[in-house]
This record gives structure tokens, C-alpha cells and sequence, in this order.
């Protein structure tokens, strides 16, 4: 995790993986991490997990 500071704010961002499940109309072209707005991120869990 690392923070970046944009307008005045404090913004957090995440270092993430893709999963597989595309969430775009543009699919991937790697499977590298890349560093994304925390805003921007859901928690995926399996159902067995709940």
C-alpha cells in the first residue's frame, strides 16, 4: 500500500493482481500487478468463505 496526494487529499493506493474476472468491455493484455486507487477496488470472496 502506498499513498499519493491529489488535489489536497490524501489518496490510498493498492498494489493488485488480476483475477480473471474482467470488469471492463477491454481485456487484459498481462497478468502483471499495477498500482490502483483504493476507491477502485472490491473484495472478491468465494462462497465457501462466507
Amino acid at each position: 500500500m502506498t499513498t499519493k496526494r491529489a488535489l489536497g487529499r490524501v489518496i490510498p493506493f493498492l498494489l493488485v493482481k488480476p483475477t480473471g474476472n474482467e470488469s471492463g468491455f477491454v481485456r487484459r493484455k498481462t497478468q502483471r500487478a499495477v498500482w490502483v486507487a483504493a476507491d477502485h477496488v472490491r473484495l472478491v470472496l468465494p462462497a465457501e468463505a462466507l
